[in-house]
């Protein structure tokens, strides 16, 4: 279900974000969720099993990556 404007008329996105209260909420929505993320993942690591977070971390392709790109 499409619940913005923006999302029917992508032209939109390019308004300014002072008239743009999408954008606003949006920013606030992706903060919330990336702050639960990086708890659960740190939750994770801080396990002692095995888990595949843990995998990841400790492998080769996740050089240079930061912890949000994980999640």
């Amino acid at each position: 279900m499409r619940r913005w404007w923006v999302d029917i008329f992508p032209i939109l996105d390019i308004l300014p974000r002072c008239f743009a209260k999408w954008k606003r909420i949006s920013t606030k929505f992706h903060k919330y969720e990336s702050q639960l993320n990086l708890r659960n993942l740190n939750a994770v690591w801080a396990q002692k099993r095995w888990n595949w977070a843990k995998l990841y971390k400790d492998s080769p392709f996740s050089q240079g990556t930061l912890d949000l790109e994980v999640e």
